[in-house]
Parts: C-alpha cells; structure tokens; sequence
C-alpha cells in the first residue's frame, strides 16, 4: 500500500481469492480494512469475494454486515447469503431470508433454489419445499441436473418418495450425485425392494457407484431382510469397484445381521472387521439386541462400548429397557449400581 501504484478492484479479487480459507481470515480481513480505509469505490465484484471469504471461513455475521452495505444487492449476493447459512447448518436463517430476497426486486436462479431447496431438505421442510418448487414453475426456469438433484433429494428426505422418483426420472443428464440421493430416499424410508430394484437400473445404465451408493444399497437390503445379498453388495466392493469399505458400510451389515435375528453372526462380523473396534458399531448391535430383547448379547454389546466409551450412558439405558422389557429386575438393579459407580469413576 506504501508503493506508488495504487491497486483497483481487480488487486483487490485477486488477492480476496487467495484468502478462502479459514487459516487466511486475518489476511482476509486486513485486505477488507484497506478497501474501507483506502476509500475505494468498492463495487460488487470485490463484495462477492470478500462474501465467499467469509463465508468460507464461518464468518456468517461479517458476510451479513458486508452484505448490507453492498451497492446493490444482486442473485449473486442473496444466493451466497442463503447457501452459508444452509451450510452451517442454519437452515430456517436460509428460507428466511430467501422469504426477505423475494421482497427484493432481484429474481431468484437456478443456483439460489439449489440453496433453498438443500435448506429444506436439511430441515424436512416439505411445505416450503413444495412453495419452492412452485415458484420454479412459475419462474420457468430450465430444471438442470443441480436443480433436478435437489428436488429429488429434498422430496426424498422430506419422506414423499414418490415425487421424488417423479423427478427423477424427468431428468436426462443424471450423475451419480442424482442415483445416490433417489437410492438413498428409498432406502431410508423403508422402500428396500425399490432401492434395489434402481441400483440394478442404475447397473444396466452403466453408472459406476461410489461409496455413498453402497451405503443406500446396504441399507435397502437390511429393511428388506436380504440378508445374504448385503452381504454380496459388500464382498464385492473392493474385487469389483476398487471401493474399500468404510465403517458405515459395515454397520449396515451390522444392521442387516441384527434386524434379521442373527445376533452371533453379528457380534462375530464386528470381531473380526479390518478397522479398529467402534462404539458406534456396537451401539447398532445393542439396537438389534433391543429389538430381539436378547438380554445375553446385549450385555455383551454394553460392556463393549463401556471400554471404548466410559462416559457412554446411552448403551446402559437400552440394556435397561431390554431388561425391563423382560422383567428381570436383579438385573437391572445391579445395573443401575454398575452404573451409578462407573460414572462415579469418569
């Protein structure tokens, strides 16, 4: 700043460009105080930047500061706004001020609604959704893969399946982001057959999965109860696709083992998988041991997570209600002592 070339807006882009990340925010900053203190004629291109700056680095306060002092507020400004806040997990802030954009005279895009319609799927907003989804219409905007895929994925966590698929199958320029999420709407919500029945669509299709897809795909066949071809799904990964299996899958099949009363083979698929021993995979075994009241292995599964997880109460409580449940009152009074006495010990 000291040198006898004064920088323009572009510097200020370019440079603004550099900080997206949060080690760099103190830079990031010091480049927004010079804009202030140099007096310059900020347009909303350098405000564009300074926005993803902060948004990438979680500073959704200075963005919204920064926001409104902007020259004018354009789709760009409005859609990073809705997208940080849906990011962070601030979802209601999202369709509140994308309530407060349609009082703008600035029309919403293509991206704003992938924004919106994200925020209602994290919120399983299927109302305003819908709302959404309406005004897309009306707009006559183009229902591009991104969009596509955030209808299908917003229909689907919301529970309503059917317009989900209805989506789905509108769209010509399907990738694996779009599969995943309509898989992952039928296995999520008990559709297990049709999960299955689109994964192999989605074989015939020539469409290589990814890791995501075998999550989906293991899930329908534990709510199905095909026991055995989960796991195929999961022998196969790695021969057939190059995927290692990851935690989650193996608690599908953890899941899948469980839900279908084979608890031996469960708690032996646990023992032996090639990952370090997880509280989270024995607290999927205590489920199914739940549901079976099988108080044997449930106490098994506890004593599991009590080593991994001391401060765990959650598997106690389940292992109480399988006694409960059972009507085995010596056992659950020596529980709660074991209890009070380990949580003494924490």
């Amino acid at each position: 700043m000291n040198s006898a070339v004064r920088p323009n807006n572009v510097t200020f882009v370019a440079i603004l460009d550099a900080c997206t990340s949060p080690t760099l925010l103190a830079e990031g900053r010091l480049i927004h105080f010079a804009v202030v203190l140099g007096a310059f004629d900020m347009d909303n291109t350098v405000g564009h930047s300074l926005l993803k700056m902060y948004n990438i680095c979680g500073q959704i306060d200075d963005a919204l500061t920064l926001f409104d002092m902007l020259p004018f507020q354009d789709v760009i400004a409005w859609t990073a706004m809705i997208g940080a806040f849906g990011q962070y997990g601030h979802g209601d802030r999202a369709l509140e001020f994308f309530a407060k954009m349609l009082q703008s005279p600035t029309l919403p895009n293509n991206i704003t609604f992938v924004c919106v319609l994200d925020s209602c799927a994290s919120l399983t907003a299927l109302g305003e959704g819908k709302l959404a989804h309406a005004y897309m219409i009306e707009l006559d905007l183009i229902l591009d893969r991104d969009v596509g895929t955030a209808l299908v994925n917003m229909y689907g966590k919301c529970g309503n399946v059917e317009d989900a698929y209805n989506i789905f199958v509108t769209l010509n320029d399907m990738d694996i982001i779009t599969w995943n999420v309509m898989l992952a709407a039928y296995a999520q919500h008990g559709h297990g057959k049709l999960a299955l029945q689109l994964y192999r669509s989605m074989e015939d299709n020539r469409v290589r999965p990814n890791s995501y897809t075998f999550i989906s795909v293991l899930n329908a066949c534990s709510h199905a109860g095909f026991v055995e071809l989960g796991q195929q799904y999961l022998d196969c990964m790695k021969p057939k696709y190059g995927i290692t299996p990851m935690s989650e899958h193996y608690a599908c099949v953890v899941d899948l083992l469980g839900r279908a009363g084979r608890l031996e083979e469960a708690a032996k698929f646990i023992c032996d998988i090639p990952l370090p021993p997880s509280a989270a995979l024995w607290m999927s075994f205590l489920s199914a041991c739940r549901l079976h009241n099988s108080y044997e292995w449930g106490a098994v599964a506890a004593e599991n997570i009590r080593k991994l997880e001391p401060q765990n109460i959650s598997a106690y409580v389940v292992l109480s209600n399988i006694y409960a449940a059972l009507g085995r009152w010596d056992d659950l009074a020596k529980l709660d002592h074991v209890n009070v006495e380990n949580r003494a010990s924490i």
